[in-house]
């Protein structure tokens, strides 16, 4: 039997290697001790042609996920940071729509239940008070398709100004009142910010759905090695137990194609596992 979300721990996919089987990295995961892998849609012509797989495929995915001990309960659609749903460009923000209608149809037929929708109302564009109107508009109609096939929307701590915090996240999902959209914590993100770690994940208390547990410094957002940055994870999990925050934890780091990813998956989850308790 799968474990629930609750308090589970899991692996972003780009921790392993991109060519691998599910079989391959459903069994890689569960080794090296994980619960759950967070599937990666991103900007990548591989990762974006898994939303037009055949149902063959997708039936193909089902059946090595429901063979394993393991889940795959979320996705991570960063590849709206190449198509952005705030871009002032129509034709870019058509096809960001069409993303997420696709990943939307793709979460439901694979069991997924949780789709986080990357926080940018634009990334490669100026950031503007319309590209903020255009993101916000474009999350409303995101929310209508998710809603119709019971699947949660989780709005992540980004490295663009707009979406820094939990704080400001929780204040935009707070503004729909929808029990199917929800916030994404990230603890690198958060203190590559500067912000205060424990006060601005009691900003996002009832709203979290899930948390991003990565190091970070001052303005890097990725690719830092735990304990070589700033983030104080004992103060941030002791926050969260105080707030009795339940859902799942996700470790985010990317392998690059190292030989040796199974050691550092390994070494990451036993450190940040000593963190935790």
């Amino acid at each position: 039997m799968k474990p629930e979300l609750k308090n589970t721990l899991g692996i972003y996919e780009k921790a392993l290697l991109c060519d691998m089987t599910w079989d391959a990295k459903l069994q890689a995961a569960q080794e090296t001790g994980y619960d759950f892998i967070e599937l990666s849609i991103d900007e990548s012509p591989q990762r974006m042609a898994r939303l037009d797989w055949t149902q063959r495929q997708r039936d193909a995915f089902n059946r090595s996920v429901e063979q394993s001990d393991i889940s795959i309960p979320m996705m991570a659609l960063t590849s709206l940071r190449k198509f952005p749903l705030g871009s002032i460009d129509d034709s870019i923000r058509q096809r960001s729509l069409e993303i997420v209608a696709s990943a939307v149809q793709f979460a439901s037929d694979t069991q997924i239940s949780v789709i986080q929708l990357a926080g940018y109302d634009v990334f490669y564009e100026d950031s503007s008070e319309e590209t903020r109107s255009r993101f916000l508009a474009g999350v409303e109609q995101s929310l209508k398709l998710a809603e119709s096939v019971g699947v949660i929307l989780s709005l992540e701590v980004m490295d663009i100004e707009y979406t820094s915090s939990v704080a400001r996240l929780t204040d935009i999902v707070r503004s729909f009142n929808s029990p199917w959209l929800r916030v994404y914590a990230d603890f690198g993100n958060i203190c590559a910010w500067g912000g205060d770690l424990a006060s601005d994940l009691e900003a996002g208390k009832g709203y979290l759905m899930g948390v991003h547990v990565k190091d970070s410094l001052p303005n890097v957002f990725r690719r830092v090695p735990f304990g070589q940055g700033i983030v104080d994870f004992t103060t941030g999990f002791a926050k969260l137990r105080e707030m009795q925050y339940d859902g799942p934890f996700s470790v985010e780091m990317w392998c690059d194609e190292s030989p040796t990813y199974r050691q550092t998956m390994t070494e990451a989850r036993e450190w940040i596992s000593e963190k935790m308790n």
